[in-house]
């Protein structure tokens, strides 16, 4: 359960991306952990999700 290179959340936090774009990103893998846990960060650090 630990993860050691979440590309998306280290692109997060350098600047190259928004938590928005992140959640899409981590929204198009959902089924799998990984997904979960990008938009779990993502929502975390202010991305607005669709409602």
């Amino acid at each position: 359960g630990v993860r050691i290179a979440c590309l998306e959340e280290i692109a997060m936090d350098r600047g190259w991306i928004t938590p928005d774009s992140a959640h899409a990103l981590g929204a198009a893998q959902a089924n799998s952990g990984y997904g979960e846990y990008v938009m779990a960060v993502a929502r975390a650090r202010g991305a607005l999700t669709p409602v």
